[in-house]
């Protein structure tokens, strides 16, 4: 028994810092979408999620259809796990996702969500070409 609890212990010590990076991660991805975002909508239209990446406990970006659409989606808090989920889903209706109404659901379980605090349409062409100029790569 004291020898799981000391593996225990030296896995926690372990995945402590990689949390730990992988939160500066998020914030440093969700400092480059920040000057892209355009001021809140109240809605998105023809909805078809393709991608999402976590950017810390309030922010996600997602990606609609490939080459379609990128959004800063803001959850309403506390969302705790979101900035560790490995899947998501948004509720809409009709394709159609209202922050008022929709959800962010996680991890494959109902009892995980989230409401919508505010959703920003990201400039992801002109975020791309700006990278390119500056020989960085976007984030994805």
């Amino acid at each position: 028994m004291h020898s799981q609890a000391v593996v225990l212990s030296l896995l926690l010590a372990l995945a402590a810092p990689l949390r730990a990076e992988t939160a500066q991660v998020q914030r440093e991805t969700l400092e480059r979408f920040m000057p892209y975002a355009g001021e809140p909508v109240r809605e998105i239209r023809s909805f078809r999620y393709w991608n999402w990446r976590p950017l810390g406990r309030e922010w996600f970006a997602v990606w609609t259809r490939p080459n379609d659409g990128v959004y800063l989606v803001r959850v309403e808090l506390p969302c705790i796990g979101i900035d560790s989920a490995r899947r998501i889903g948004i509720s809409s209706n009709n394709t159609v996702v209202d922050p008022q109404i929709d959800r962010v659901t996680f991890d494959d379980n109902a009892r995980r969500s989230c409401g919508i605090a505010e959703i920003r349409p990201v400039d992801f062409k002109r975020m791309r070409a700006d990278d390119r100029a500056a020989g960085r790569v976007t984030p994805r």
